[in-house]
């Protein structure tokens, strides 16, 4: 009987070791995608301000 309690007690204390462990992973899954989504817009908007610059530079000005 003592057995059984000891190993639901070390089961029970695993369970909440794994919750622990498993929050701390998604957390650090949150963080990447969000640092990732950060340099992917950075990269969108320097992209996107050096086409318009070459555009600029290689299209006629419009004269109204």
């Amino acid at each position: 009987m003592q057995t059984a309690i000891v190993i639901g007690a070390v089961l029970y204390a695993l369970s909440g070791t794994g919750d622990t462990v498993q929050t701390q992973v998604d957390d650090g899954i949150v963080r990447i995608e969000r640092e990732i989504d950060r340099q992917v817009n950075g990269i969108d908007s320097t992209f996107r301000q050096e086409l318009r610059r070459e555009l600029d530079r290689r299209l006629p000005a419009v004269t109204p």
